[in-house]
């Protein structure tokens, strides 16, 4: 039929028609332009090579073998990768490749102290794809202490050609420590409680590691006794850095030093009162949790956003009697603007 021959009303009702549906399959295109790379996006994962495991310990003079290990590999042929450690307290020794590779052929190595960088290939192989271990390298203990192993370097070829790979990496480290059997041990006690608290359990307290042998950490928790609540069994004779981690209270940080040398003649730690009423105790730093150690606006604020519920998990509970109330506040208020720096500054364990 001809266009023209049709009335006006309707010569416009089919234009309209027509410019909609152009417009609504225009826009559908472009949803699924954008939606498609967003999934192939998501599909992908990402490659990674990790030290393995993360955190390991060896006895001084001893060896100790660290896997480089690789999830999310696509295709790949070849690895260029160093690695970078504290070489006045250990020594690299020597590597071997892992499985995740096969038919290799070494191509380049750089071998400093401090600093280990291997590049290899493989030879008429295909690529190779998934998760498993590129390298396994033997570091030997020469001091005690804790050397960073550092992924540098971490760069993949893709079978047949094409961009490098640069992964992801995640770090360890390796700890040196003297040999715990001939050095003498001595059983620590001590006496810990909370304002506020009839009961003394559930404290947590830490011994770091020692800093002439680098053995610990020695961690025990609390009972509910009136003195000599606390307990660590086998405690090498060396100085230890004092922890204590109480939720809702004002705790020992590691940062305030309090240390503790261990002997035959000094075994006992010097009593502690913990003063609570620190409801917001932690705080996310940087993606992870760390000691907030003050107590100002943002516990009072807690308290009373929680006043008068119970329950067990109630932050604002800084008593713990299970319940927020006017005793919370008034612990609160009563050390409000202390900071666990200041109120602890005189005491040594």
């Amino acid at each position: 039929m001809n266009e023209n021959a049709l009335p006006g009303a309707l010569r416009l009702t089919r234009f309209l028609f027509k410019r909609s549906l152009v417009c609504v399959l225009s826009a559908a295109l472009c949803i699924l332009a954008l939606v498609h790379p967003l999934a192939a996006a998501g599909a992908q994962s990402e490659t990674t090579l990790s030290v393995s495991p993360a955190d390991t310990a060896v006895i001084l003079t001893d060896t100790r073998t660290i896997s480089l290990y690789i999830t999310g590999g696509v295709n790949l042929n070849a690895f260029d990768v160093a690695v970078r450690y504290d070489p006045s307290l250990v020594d690299y020794e020597s590597y071997a490749f892992g499985s995740y590779f096969s038919n290799l052929a070494q191509v380049y190595l750089r071998d400093d102290p401090g600093y280990f960088r291997l590049a290899a290939t493989q030879l008429a192989t295909p690529g190779v794809s998934g998760d498993g271990v590129v390298l396994n390298l033997v570091f030997r203990g020469n001091a005690p202490g804790i050397s960073p192993i550092i992924i540098e370097m971490a760069d993949f070829a893709v079978h047949g050609g094409g961009p490098l790979v640069h992964a992801s990496v995640d770090h360890g480290t390796m700890r040196v420590h003297s040999d715990p059997a001939p050095l003498p041990k001595q059983t620590v006690s001590g006496s810990f409680s909370l304002q506020g608290r009839a009961d003394t359990s559930s404290i947590p307290v830490s011994l770091g590691y020692g800093q002439t042998h680098w053995l610990g950490p020695y961690a025990g928790v609390t009972v509910n006794l009136p003195s000599a609540n606390l307990t660590l069994t086998d405690v090498v004779e060396d100085s230890y850095t004092l922890t204590t981690a109480m939720p809702r209270c004002l705790n020992i940080g590691a940062e305030m030093g309090k240390t503790l040398a261990v002997s035959a003649s000094h075994t006992a730690i010097a009593p502690l009162i913990l003063r609570c009423g620190n409801a917001v105790w932690q705080e996310e730093v940087g993606g992870e949790w760390a000691a907030n150690n003050v107590i100002d606006v943002a516990d009072i604020s807690l308290i009373g956003l929680q006043y008068m519920q119970s329950g067990p998990d109630l932050d604002g509970d800084v008593n713990f009697s299970g319940r927020v109330d006017i005793f919370d506040l008034a612990l609160a208020a009563g050390n409000y603007d202390l900071t666990a720096e200041t109120l602890y500054a005189d005491w040594n364990p």
